[in-house]
């Protein structure tokens, strides 16, 4: 396992695909949490860690849904550098911390950091829990990470898009699941820094929303790309794809090589880009 935010993780082949195996950055011994988000997560909290701590009341405040892993990601990172964490959602009004974390165990493990649950709204609608979210922030001093764990800020995206450099240069087809945005910007970006050559790129949406926006704000440079929104399975659904032992994500990376499968000349030179696996960390 990789544990160092700036190491390359390598590239493995299955049944004549290539898989980017980001999935093998795994920087915490005591959680399975790993891939581009915890990356993202490292760098961010680093990168304005002293900020946060003399301008943010050493506090950290985000917002996800239930099946989002990015609860249990902020909260790892900040018990990782000290800082407090506060974690925000939405559910009906008769629900408490203690029926969240017995029905969602992500939410479990987050407590168990030592982050603080706090219910914010009574529907757990991304643009509800943003906006009240935002309130709290501004009102209390906290440092917002927004869901997606998504910030203007050039460097942040260039964590990822490092990750590009060993790719080959003779590609065909590179397939990326997406769900926030944010990765598959990243590694677009990447693309066009290092001049990578590929026939076709493929972003294959799974979120129940719309990320082109997110995704061509940082893309000016790059416009080479098919996006595809994939609405085979709901968002919720989970799809189980096992590559001999790799384990791909059941909400985002196994729909998307799902949709490759189905749809893309794979005979040809391709690549499927793993972004990295939460299941162990959701309900089954």
């Amino acid at each position: 396992m990789i544990k160092d935010i700036y190491e390359l993780t390598p590239i493995e082949i299955h049944e004549n695909i290539l898989l980017k195996r980001d999935d093998l950055f795994k920087p915490f011994d005591d959680t399975e949490l790993n891939g581009g988000k915890m990356r993202q997560a490292i760098f961010l909290i680093k990168n304005y860690l002293e900020e946060i701590r003399t301008k943010y009341n050493n506090t950290v405040i985000t917002c996800c849904n239930f099946s989002s892993p990015q609860a249990l990601i902020i909260s790892r990172v900040c018990k990782e550098y000290n800082v407090k964490s506060i974690i925000c959602y939405g559910s009906d009004k008769n629900s408490t911390n203690e029926d969240i974390m017995k029905r969602h165990k992500m939410f479990q493990l987050a407590y168990e950091n030592g982050s603080e649950l706090r219910k914010v709204a009574s529907l757990g609608y991304s643009s509800v829990l943003t906006s009240r979210v935002n309130e709290i922030a501004s009102k209390d001093n906290y440092f917002n990470v927004s869901f997606g764990i998504n910030i203007e800020d050039e460097n942040f995206v260039d964590i990822t898009a490092q990750q590009v450099k060993n790719l080959p240069d003779d590609l065909y087809n590179l397939v990326i699941p997406c769900g926030s945005g944010i990765i598959s910007a990243s590694i677009l970006y990447g693309l066009y820094k290092f001049k990578k050559k590929v026939n076709n790129v493929y972003v294959v949406q799974i979120s129940d929303k719309d990320r082109k926006k997110t995704i061509e704000r940082w893309l000016e440079p790059f416009e080479n790309y098919t996006y595809i929104r994939d609405k085979t399975y709901d968002y919720n659904t989970k799809v189980n794809i096992i590559l001999g032992n790799i384990e791909l994500d059941n909400i985002y990376e196994a729909k998307a090589y799902d949709y490759m499968l189905k749809h893309i000349d794979i005979n040809k030179k391709t690549m499927f880009w793993i972004v990295g696996n939460q299941n162990s960390v959701r309900n089954h």
